[in-house]
């Protein structure tokens, strides 16, 4: 598959994987470092995690992968809004890197908006920056009035992607969010994409992967690839799910498909709040 550009220059496997709820349970372990390896192994180079994930747990997993994988993956995780003060700030990424068990991150993500004024964070994010300690920083869970009004800081590429929830079920965002973002060349990295697994339960769509026999979470990120500067962080633990998705991946779609898209789930008429599960 065509790669995604990040950020100008960074080329990436336009697909990530998402390690939300990994690590919490300890017999689940190995079924889900297996997962994270064969993905890094397919091509797949943008894992996901947070501090908040299984209270930690989900970053300490990530160490045994960072330990033997850390040259081939774009490692991303975030941070909470509460931590965004600059004192507390340095701490929690300090407390990340050393739970990844690595120097630095690719891509340092704020959670949700923050009552800490944007500036302040923005003074301790190139802080990081110059230490090497970070590559870009972005935000997540951002509306599109709450991007504009960091507009030139998107604008100067201080901020280089916007992490929400997008799925078929939720299209909210192609209202206004999204065609802002591909306007400014920047990057919707979209979690949730199977929406906690209720896609899987909406009979009209599983019909539609029937008939073009297609592996319906590939189906679902056919859908979201289909549009510019979406990178979805799908999440799986299940390597046979995680294969069958890949291989489906690699074939193509008609149009008559993602006409259908629509018929099953209607694009967006209207401005509604963003969603966050």
């Amino acid at each position: 598959m065509k790669k995604i550009q990040f950020n100008d220059s960074e080329l990436l496997y336009p697909v990530g994987l998402g390690t939300w709820q990994m690590g919490e349970i300890t017999s689940n372990k190995q079924n889900e470092l297996n997962t994270i390896f064969y993905a890094i192994d397919s091509g797949i180079q943008l894992i996901d995690t947070a501090e908040m994930y299984g209270e930690c747990k989900t970053e300490l997993l990530l160490k045994e992968v960072v330990k033997q994988k850390r040259n081939k993956i774009f490692l991303v995780s975030k941070f909470y809004p509460m931590n965004a003060s600059k004192n507390k700030l340095k701490n929690a990424l300090e407390n990340s890197l050393s739970r990844l068990g690595t120097e630095w991150l690719d891509l340092y993500l704020l959670h949700w908006p923050s009552n800490t004024s944007f500036d302040e964070i923005i003074e301790s994010i190139n802080t990081f920056k110059k230490s090497g300690k970070i590559r870009y920083f972005g935000v997540s869970n951002y509306s599109y009035d709450e991007l504009k009004n960091i507009e030139n800081f998107i604008d100067n590429r201080s901020v280089v992607t916007n992490q929400v929830y997008y799925s078929l079920n939720n299209r909210g965002i192609e209202f206004d969010l999204l065609p802002y973002s591909q306007v400014k060349n920047f990057v919707t990295m979209a979690y949730s994409p199977f929406d906690q697994g209720k896609i899987f339960k909406n009979k009209k769509f599983l019909k539609l992967c029937e008939k073009h026999d297609f592996d319906p979470a590939a189906l679902v990120i056919k859908f979201l690839l289909n549009e510019d500067l979406v990178l979805p962080i799908p999440k799986t633990s299940n390597l046979k799910n995680l294969k069958k998705m890949l291989k489906d991946l690699e074939k193509n779609l008609t149009d008559d498909c993602f006409e259908r898209f629509s018929e099953i789930f209607p694009y967006p008429r209207k401005k509604s709040p963003l969603a966050i599960i």
